[in-house]
């Protein structure tokens, strides 16, 4: 059996620098000491009502929380591009990899969200569709 261990880098997150670093495998933990926690800890991630993960960062006087996928793709992507959306390549909105984030456009969001079932098809939106077709078959 072949294993193979991915190894994780660490970035800063952008705009919190000199606090955080959130790393490759989707984690963000605290580079500088700050009132009543350490460096080095791993922030814990709760997930939001849309099933993303988030997570609570502050610095002095800012405090804010946000998706973990934007932050591993603002460090390891790049800045998001004008009319681009991130995407989670294969459809699991909890696996944060840098390897598994893209930028597609909205329309490529919604094909992609369809192919994986996260969105329904129109037609399937439609209650009563199917039995509308079957009476004006008939």
């Amino acid at each position: 059996m072949r294993t193979t261990a991915r190894k994780e880098v660490w970035r800063p997150v952008v705009g919190f620098e000199s606090h955080y670093a959130v790393s490759s495998l989707g984690r963000v933990r605290r580079i500088a000491p700050g009132r009543g926690t350490r460096a080095g800890r791993i922030k814990k991630q709760c997930a939001n009502t849309h099933g993303y993960l988030h997570v609570g960062l502050s610095i002095p006087g800012k405090r804010t929380t946000l998706r973990v996928h934007a932050l591993v793709a603002d460090a390891f992507l790049g800045p998001l591009p004008i009319g681009k959306e991130r995407n989670h390549r294969n459809g699991v909105k909890t696996d944060n990899r840098a390897r598994n984030l893209e930028f597609v456009t909205t329309a490529e969001n919604a094909r992609h969200a369809r192919r994986f079932g996260l969105q329904p098809t129109r037609r399937a939106a439609r209650p009563g569709w199917l039995a509308h077709r079957a009476e004006k078959a008939a």
